[in-house]
């Protein structure tokens, strides 16, 4: 269930194949035709045209979509199908037309790597690499052909060109000599991608030849755009919600542009077009032969409008907030409306006699009634049940739908197009399809991986996605103004406009999980003031637009945090260890004398859920980039003592002799059952081996330098304790247990079960003894419960220290705010400290 599908129903239209039978497209070129049949995924190339074998004609990769795209292009050329052969052969042609071979690639990467290496290997005189794509209503491709072992772009494909005698242009064309005042455009290849100043008066550089796809996008401060006379194309949605845009100009040389470029454009009312190829009537815009309706001003102040008859498409957001609109009259030449292009207006009824819709309640149907085009924002509906003949219903369909309070998706819908429910604040769902569910009020996929809705009402409680959840899918959350915070968990991918007016949201912390946010994500969060995300996040343009957010990387955050409180403050930081290390690298690089720590031991043993398949690269390249930030942040003389079992010793004290070399590693061996420390110890029934000890990875910045302090040892003799003062020795005993660690669990918080693999205090406390002086700062970036910030007070207490902490952990099991955080709070009143600590979590502080 994937709007994807639309996108490919969407460039049927724009190479004009009309819809004559249900889910299925056709195209006539004189005598000649192609269907497309688009439940069956597969293409009708029919008999004339060789096909060297069936699966020639299947629609399943994006690239059989460029061949499509490329077959009309040649077929509109007039091109004879006899003349044409298709392939699916793995090097050779996917189309060859009489003496040219033509392959084609997917846009993008594909396309990119295999241009950097195309020599036209063929036997034909030309070669041809070709790549298409549609954006925002207009088709783009990309060609480079070879001719004699030359390589040209262009020539093949261009409107003019003769495939039987192709003219081939050079590929590399004179470059242009902009000017200086170009700083506010980016442009690439002549296109103008974006344009990111501030003027009333904006003059586009003659030159340029394309106006990209939103390159204006929410533009609010020009007043006049100069497009120049060099311009020959206009990408769809160009000058979208440029609200203040008063007067523009179509050059003469402008012959094609994208879905209506002057959307959303309140104030635009002059509108000069110099261009053959369009026609503007009255405030609206048509193509030359007035077949395609474009657009129709907003600013126009008549409450009825009449389709012009002989108009065949009415085309994405032609008529786009025009709230002065009250009836629109639909010819019976209408056989196609684009994307809801009724959205945002308010008043709007439609009179229509096209036979290819149906409009029933406010609803817009096709002709077949299997998918909703979209519903009119006037409709009076507060109740909507799909009707069980829908399949598809569109993206933005039910956009601004305020008066509807509820909608049920009933069970033979296929596809959902991105959230169709936008804005619609009132709105509840219910779900009775197999293939989406509620989970949590919250509408999903089938298996839970990808958020397809938030409705308003339900983002009013805050929102916690469930685990496994791991896509926020396009405008999932648009509209909702009621959302106050997320906790994002472990998704990994936020899509296009998924948090757009989102007012209510004030602070962000996107988690290291998340890989990718996309462009205008977080767009018009009028509200939002802090965000905080992890350093491998792609954040594509204009993510956050119109959005008053402080952005910082975790990292830089971290170092700005430290900058304020400095060395003097004791930490707790709740985050991901290997990021707070590098930020830790501005304050403390080679002043921290003592790290012990307690990483995951990568055992089998099951309260611990740590194992070698849940780390990405395997747990050895987990721990690598740890210890080489700890060598880093260790003083001259620091040590690091690392616990580990038997089932990654090895591993571990080879790893730490190859970072801070063989003579400056030691082991230790931990005795972690005592009797004498053990009265609570309660034995769970297991079927693995006990062990009675553990290891201590003791790794020392340069162990010549390095002279321990003595410890105090607890010995039993003559049936009593007694203390005496010695080195740490290799084997470890008397210092504590795993069953007294838990002991110390249950003194503070009343249960044992709070942490399940706690280090006792006492070995800690002497390894900071041991390893430090009286003003030092320790570090312990796998803090756990906490005891090693409770055993530096606990020291400090005893010898009147001035020594403080760092300790860092995850939000695993929420460990830092119910564990970690409370009782260190608990030893601060223990000890009488009037001293705080610092808590750095999330992206706030305390």
């Amino acid at each position: 269930m994937i709007s994807l599908d639309m996108k490919y129903t969407a460039l049927y239209w724009a190479l004009r194949f009309v819809e004559n039978a249900l889910d299925t497209h056709v195209k006539r070129y004189g005598d000649y035709e192609i269907t497309v049949h688009a439940e069956k995924q597969r293409a009708d190339y029919g008999r004339r045209i060789c096909m060297e074998s069936e699966v020639c004609g299947d629609l399943t990769r994006h690239k059989d979509f460029v061949i499509l795209e490329c077959m009309d292009r040649l077929l509109k050329k007039s091109v004879k199908p006899e003349r044409i052969t298709l392939s699916r052969r793995e090097g050779k042609p996917d189309i060859t037309v009489d003496n040219i071979a033509v392959f084609c690639e997917r846009w993008g990467g594909d396309f990119e790597n295999a241009a950097k290496t195309f020599s036209g290997k063929s036997d034909l005189e030309y070669a041809a690499l070709y790549t298409s794509r549609l954006v925002s209503g207009l088709l783009e491709y990309k060609s480079v052909i070879c001719n004699g072992g030359k390589k040209y772009n262009y020539g093949l494909f261009e409107d003019e060109a003769d495939l039987k005698k192709p003219r081939l242009y050079a590929a590399k064309t004179a470059e242009i000599e902009w000017g200086e005042d170009i700083a506010d455009f980016e442009i690439f290849e002549n296109e103008l991608v974006a344009y990111n100043g501030t003027a009333k008066i904006v003059c586009v550089p003659e030159g340029i030849t394309a106006i990209g796809a939103s390159a204006f996008w929410n533009n609010t401060t020009a007043e006049e755009i100069v497009l120049p006379e060099s311009l020959k194309r206009i990408g769809g949605d160009a000058f979208y919600y440029c609200t203040n845009l008063e007067k523009i100009n179509i050059p003469r040389s402008v012959w094609i542009m994208g879905n209506n470029p002057f959307a959303g454009c309140p104030k635009l009312i002059n509108i000069k077009n110099d261009s053959p190829h369009f026609v503007l009537e009255n405030g609206v815009l048509y193509d030359k032969g007035k077949t395609n309706l474009i657009h129709y001003t907003i600013a126009k102040r008549e409450k009825e409008f009449v389709v012009p008859d002989g108009i065949i498409c009415v085309g994405k957001h032609s008529f786009f907030a025009c709230d002065n609109l009250e009836k629109i009259t639909i010819p019976c030449s209408v056989i196609r409306f684009e994307n809801n292009p009724f959205s945002g207006c308010e008043r709007l009824t439609l009179d229509n006699s096209s036979p290819h819709y149906i409009v029933e309640n406010g609803v817009i149907y096709n002709k077949f009634k299997t998918t909703i085009i979209g519903v009119l924002n006037n409709s009076k509906m507060d109740y909507f049940v799909v009707p069980e003949t829908v399949m598809l219903i569109s993206r933005n369909s039910f956009w601004n739908c305020k008066k509807i309070k509820k909608v049920v998706i009933t069970k033979n819908v296929k596809i959902i197009g991105y959230n169709p429910f936008a804005g619609c604040e009132a709105l509840t769902l219910e779900s009775r399809n197999p293939n989406v569910i509620m989970s949590e009020g919250l509408l999903t996929n089938k298996d839970g991986t990808e958020i397809l809705c938030c409705t308003n009402i339900r983002a009013k409680h805050g929102v916690k996605l469930q685990n496994g959840v791991r896509s926020i899918n396009r405008s999932a959350f648009s509209g909702c103004k009621d959302l106050t915070e997320i906790d994002f968990n472990g998704v990994e991918f936020i899509d296009k406009n998924a948090f757009t007016n989102c007012t209510g949201l004030t602070e962000l912390y996107i988690p290291d999980t998340v890989k990718y946010i996309g462009e205008w994500a977080f767009s018009y969060c009028a509200n939002l003031k802090t965000v905080s995300v992890g350093s491998g996040a792609k954040i594509d343009r204009n993510a956050f637009n119109e959005c008053p957010a402080k952005i910082t990387t975790r990292g830089q955050e971290m170092e700005n945090k430290y900058s304020v409180f400095g060395v003097n403050s004791s930490l707790i930081i709740e985050g991901d260890n290997l990021a707070v290390l590098h930020a830790l690298k501005k304050d403390y690089a080679g002043k921290i004398d003592v790290m012990p720590i307690d990483p995951p031991y990568n055992t089998e043993v099951s309260h611990i859920k740590y194992k070698d398949a849940q780390f990405k690269n395997g747990w050895q390249e987990f721990m690598r980039p740890r210890i080489e930030m700890a060598y880093t942040l260790l003083s001259a003389t620091g040590i690091m003592f690392i616990h580990i079992d038997e089932n990654e010793l090895f591993v571990l004290s080879t790893l730490c002799k190859e970072i801070f070399g063989s003579g400056n590693v030691n082991i230790l061996v931990w005795k972690k059952v005592n009797e004498r420390f053990d009265e609570n110890r309660i034995e769970k029934p297991t079927t693995t081996v006990r062990r009675a000890h553990e290891y201590i990875v003791v790794c020392y910045k340069d162990k010549a330098r390095t002279t321990f302090n003595k410890i105090k040892q607890p010995v039993f003799e003559n049936d009593k304790w007694t203390e005496r003062e010695q080195y740490l020795e290799s084997i470890i005993d008397g210092l504590g247990t795993t069953a007294s660690a838990k002991d110390e669990l249950q003194e503070l918080f009343g249960s044992h079960e709070v942490f399940s693999t706690p280090k006792p205090m006492r070995l800690i406390k002497e390894f900071v003894r041991a390893a430090s002086n009286t003003n030092t700062v320790v570090l312990d970036f796998f803090a756990g419960s906490g005891t090693t910030g409770h055993a530096v007070m606990d020291l400090n207490k005893e010898d009147g220290g001035k020594r403080k902490f760092i300790l860092v952990t995850n939000n695993e099991s929420n460990i830092c705010r119910e564990v970690t955080i409370p009782r260190i709070q608990k030893a601060i009143l223990r000890y009488g400290y009037t001293d705080k600590f610092k808590v750095i979590y999330e992206n706030r502080s305390q």
